[in-house]
């Protein structure tokens, strides 16, 4: 019912650079249909420059602007999930934070949304979420960005054992952009006749 992992690692991409500089750990519980997962991480940036938007709007010392290479990063997040299974439905939430520690500022991540199963017929799927991307709310204000987030309901189903297809409509940054998709996947084993 309870897992924990750990790894410390290089944040370096050379390895003529290799130093264990890096950690990183989760520990989950699980208690009947529910799962609470808390996860870690600290390194320095190795040149991704992934951080959040506006984070480039930040001045530096050395006249740049912005995430650069060799920044401490610390992010953390906790995500829960639980599956009701008499309504066949599953509700999650996620958390997380992002902090450049080198410049002193970080920004926010979050989700939460549900999901039914077999609704209308066998294997299908109906789920409403709302997200929005690491942002700092602060920063994003000042600059006059719209807050990036987005509002999505999907349907798909099963049309074959191989097969699903699905409509998606979504609603993005401050309900400002809508898009309606089409998707269709397939999921097929190449290697698992061999193996039994």
């Amino acid at each position: 019912d309870l897992q924990a992992r750990a790894a410390a690692f290089s944040s370096h991409r050379n390895l003529g650079d290799f130093a264990l500089d890096a950690l990183a750990g989760e520990v989950a519980y699980r208690t009947g249909n529910a799962i609470i997962r808390g996860t870690f991480a600290t390194d320095r940036d190795a040149g991704r420059n992934d951080g959040f938007k506006e984070i480039y709007s930040i001045p530096r010392d050395n006249g740049d602007f912005g995430l650069q290479s060799g920044d401490r990063e610390i992010a953390y997040g906790i995500n829960a999930e639980y599956y009701i299974p008499e309504i066949k439905m599953g509700l999650f939430g996620r958390y997380g934070r992002y902090e450049d520690t080198t410049l002193g500022k970080g920004g926010d991540t979050y989700s939460f949304g549900l999901n039914f199963l077999d609704l209308f017929m066998r294997d299908d799927r109906l789920g409403l979420g709302y997200g929005r991307a690491l942002s700092n709310n602060e920063l994003r204000r000042d600059s006059g960005n719209k807050v990036p987030d987005v509002l999505e309901l999907f349907y798909d189903f099963r049309v074959t054992s191989y097969l699903r297809a699905g409509v998606t409509l979504q609603a993005r940054d401050e309900f400002s952009d809508f898009v309606a998709g089409f998707r269709v996947r397939t999921d097929f084993d190449l290697l698992g006749r061999l193996f039994r």
